[in-house]
């Protein structure tokens, strides 16, 4: 559904020279939103720092790779670093914990 909108792109980047990133938001805050990420650069491995704020979030969010094979999760604390090997892209899903 947060597919299926018009004006809910947010680039979350932050300038990085190599990775593009952009999150679809939910209506209210973060949780059930998407981030998709990729890396440009066909040689090496990139890092990035996404800000993910959300004013609305009253407990910690949690980012699920939809990518990995065992659906890693992370619990970002504010700041989300990002590694994507050259020429990668994740997806991921941003919801609250359980």
């Amino acid at each position: 559904e947060v597919f299926h909108r018009v004006g809910n792109l947010v680039f979350v980047d932050g300038g990085h020279p190599a990775i593009l990133a952009a999150l679809r938001q939910a209506d209210v805050g973060l949780e059930g939103s998407f981030l998709v990420a990729a890396n440009f650069d066909i040689a090496h491995a990139q890092t990035a720092t996404l800000r993910l704020p959300d004013p609305h979030a009253a407990t910690p969010l949690v980012v699920t790779d939809l990518l990995h094979p065992a659906g890693r999760r992370i619990e970002p604390t504010g700041a989300f670093e990002l590694t994507l090997d050259p020429c990668a892209v994740g997806v991921f899903h941003i919801h609250l914990p359980g």
